[in-house]
């Protein structure tokens, strides 16, 4: 027993000393995580700069990086596509001091990091074209990002937050395109220095502590559908900078200048929107072009009218002696891109409502969009279309009802001007094809008609169902009264044979009745004839029996007449037996009167044999019929009619 327990303790002890050992020869030879992948390769690294510099690393190859956080100043001196795991999370952190990205190489990607804290530029491009910075979270740099000498990036859906002085600065370049960035808090929003040729748009550009959008010494750059907005300084600065397109931007709160424009020449700047800014536009030794001749600038300070209806106002915006609005819009300026078949076109509109919902089919040749008109007083829309959307003429409806638009005259080859008004609230606008709403029309008219007879033929269908369903239903009762009718004739058949034979049984019966009738009449008379004989017969034996009183008074001695009575005595016995013979034969004839007792009697049994069939019959069919019960009824209807016979 000692033994065993000393060699279970031996075992024990060498299974947890195997189980150690096992577990420190594990830990001793794992290996490190390794959160940068190169994906062309399948190499994995540590960190994002020992993946770039890894020999294996070539131009081409794709890079991706788990989320985390690293502590990294990234030289990208080879064509790569950096990507992080999530834009949220995948932390690339200056530390406070450098350069987080610094790229030296052509066409590099940089996706879906968070670059923060960099001491000097979150992302410095230099002499780099071609890449692409996208999707990224810029924040507390102080340059967000740098490009120098460098052309044909595209730097789009970035988040640039709180750089203590630019968030995008661009110098010495051209041909970059900044859109849909979101670029807030900084001290320059967008800042373009000797660089031309480039183009902003639909980026949202707010609460710079200075400027929303400056340019020096830029020219030819675009600027279009940017929000500009609660700057403390301008929403777009321009010095010495000529020849740029500032278009279809929303510019408003701004302080003290919505654009400011100095020492800058031949710059176009149409179809804006200056709401609420201290002073919309500001000029200083410069000439800009604020209108095309047709359509200029929304200013939300002018105060002019517009007297013939067509959404621009009658009088001018005036700047300064060089510059003037000459065409002022008389509401807010929109621009919608569409497509048909492949090609972009873009809608206009200028109007006193909110626009929301705008949408082309070209399917149907519609533009369809919601208008909701300020609060005290009716809406207006002044819209241009592209004549490739819509086949002329055109119609407008407001709210599926056609209403009094105005083509006006300035319409040419390419695009049609309509202007209409509505009342207070909130529309859908419908602006159509007039021969395809003709048509579309008279479609629906005919799907209404067609849906009516559509009802009408489910109606009849369904009625046709139920008398389908009816006439089965009468066709099943139909069937079954058949059978019934069926039974019934054969019950009407066998009661007939039934009444038949009683008719039978009734004429001989009235025969045998007749026969036993006269029978009984002729017994009657020989009984009557009897009876009198009978009583002639007592009153002579009376006479006789006077006789004898009287013989035997007189005299015995008078023998003849003895004789004579007893010759009267043998004639009177003989008389007696011959009338007790008749009696008797006529106590005879009486029991074969007695065949009528017997046929009462079967008739009764006959009765009674039928009375359950009839009964049966009559419960069945519901009718009543009522036979004779007894012979002496159909006696006396026999009687009864032939009392009727002889009365009529």
């Amino acid at each position: 027993m000692r033994l065993k327990k000393a060699l279970r303790i031996l075992l024990v002890a060498f299974a947890v000393g195997f189980f150690i050992t096992s577990a420190l020869r594990f830990t001793a030879t794992a290996r490190p995580y390794s959160p940068v992948h190169n994906i062309s390769t399948g190499l994995d690294y540590a960190n994002i700069q020992e993946a770039i510099n890894a020999p294996e690393t070539l131009d081409g190859n794709t890079i991706t990086v788990d989320a985390g956080t690293y502590y990294e100043h990234v030289v990208v001196n080879k064509t790569l596509s950096l990507i992080g795991e999530n834009k949220f999370n995948t932390v690339i952190d200056g530390n406070g001091t450098g350069t987080v990205f610094y790229l030296t190489a052509e066409n590099v990607s940089i996706t879906g990091f968070v670059i923060r804290n960099a001491g000097g530029r979150g992302i410095y491009m230099l002499y780099s074209s071609g890449s692409n910075i996208s999707y990224n979270i810029f924040s507390d740099n102080s340059y967000a990002i740098w490009l120098s000498g460098s052309s044909n990036n595209l730097i789009t859906g970035n988040n640039l937050l709180q750089a203590q002085h630019v968030g995008i600065i661009i110098s010495d370049s051209s041909e970059i395109t900044l859109s849909s960035n979101n670029v807030t808090n900084n001290e320059f929003g967008i800042a373009l220095i000797g660089s031309g040729n480039s183009i902003l748009t639909g980026n949202n550009v707010s609460s710079s502590s200075i400027d929303g959008i400056y340019f020096f010494s830029s020219d030819g750059n675009i600027v279009q559908s940017n929000t500009i907005f609660s700057c403390n300084g301008s929403g777009i600065w321009l010095s010495g900078s000529s020849n740029n397109l500032i278009t279809g931007n929303n510019i408003s709160l701004n302080n003290p200048d919505g654009i400011h424009i100095e020492n800058s020449n031949s710059s176009i700047i149409l179809h804006n929107n200056f709401v609420n800014n201290t002073t919309p536009l500001a000029s200083i030794n410069s000439t800009s072009s604020l209108d095309d001749g047709i359509e200029g600038n929304y200013w939300s300070d002018y105060n002019g009218t517009d007297e013939n209806q067509d959404g621009i106002g009658n009088t001018p915006y005036i700047i300064d002696r060089d510059n003037r609005d000459n065409h002022p819009l008389m509401g807010t300026f929109s621009e919608f891109a569409t497509t048909r078949e492949e090609q972009i076109y873009h809608v206009h509109t200028i109007s006193n409502s909110t626009i929301s919902g705008f949408g082309f089919s070209s399917t149907e040749y519609t533009i369809k969009f919601n208008v909701t008109s300020p609060a005290d007083t009716s809406g207006f829309c002044r819209v241009m279309i592209p004549e490739i959307l819509i086949i002329g003429p055109y119609i407008a409806l407001v709210d599926d009802k056609e209403v009094n638009a105005t083509l006006l005259p300035i319409a040419n080859a390419t695009h049609t001007f309509m202007y209409f008004t509505y009342t207070l609230g909130t529309h859908q606008v419908t602006i159509s094809s007039e021969p395809f709403y003709d048509l579309l029309r008279n479609y629906t008219n005919l799907l209404v008609a067609y849906q009516d007879l559509n009802s009408k033929y489910n109606q009849l269908l369904s009625d046709y169902s139920k008398l389908l369903a009816d006439s089965g239903s009468l066709n099943t009762t139909y069937q079954e009264l058949l059978v019934q009718y069926g039974n019934l004739s054969t019950t009407y058949n066998y009661v007939l044979g039934n009444y038949t034979e009683l008719q039978s049984n009734h004429s001989s019966l009235q025969i045998g009745y007749d026969t036993l009738s006269g029978q009984y009449d002729s017994l009657n008379s020989t009984y009557n004839s009897l009876l009198a004989s009978y009583k002639g017969a007592s009153s002579e034996l009376a006479n006789i029996r006077n006789q004898i009183a009287i013989f035997t008074v007189t005299t015995i001695t008078e023998t003849i007449v003895v004789l004579a009575l007893i010759s009267l005595g043998i004639k009177y016995y003989s008389a007696l037996s011959k009338q007790r013979k008749e009696i008797e034969a006529y106590r005879r004839q009486l029991e074969k009167i007695s065949h009528l007792e017997w046929a009462r009697a079967r008739f009764a049994e006959d009765v009674s044999k039928r009375k359950a069939k009839i009964e049966q019959f009559e419960k069945k069919y519901n009718v009543n019929i009522r036979p004779p019960s007894s012979l002496e009824e159909i006696l006396e209807s026999i009687k009864a009619k032939e009392k009727t016979a002889k009365e009529d």
